[in-house]
């Protein structure tokens, strides 16, 4: 899976659900790959992957960060 939505901006809730149901789709040697401009979503997504790599991408406009999330 590749996301971009702007999981900061949307209600606890409806994101919480949104990354469970994510959780549930990856096959368990997938990954889910989520990029976003700050790092405010990265302990929603350690609630729902047992493994959050980040890194960040400078070549992107704008720069951003990438969260590389497994099962």
């Amino acid at each position: 899976i590749i996301s971009g939505i702007p999981y900061t901006n949307i209600p606890h809730r409806l994101r919480a659900g949104i990354m469970k149901e994510a959780r549930e789709m990856i096959h368990p040697e997938g990954a889910m790959l989520v990029y976003q401009f700050t790092r405010t979503v990265r302990p929603y997504l350690e609630e729902s992957f047992s493994s959050v790599r980040e890194d960040f991408a400078l070549w992107n406009i704008f720069p951003a960060r990438t969260f590389h999330c497994t099962p």
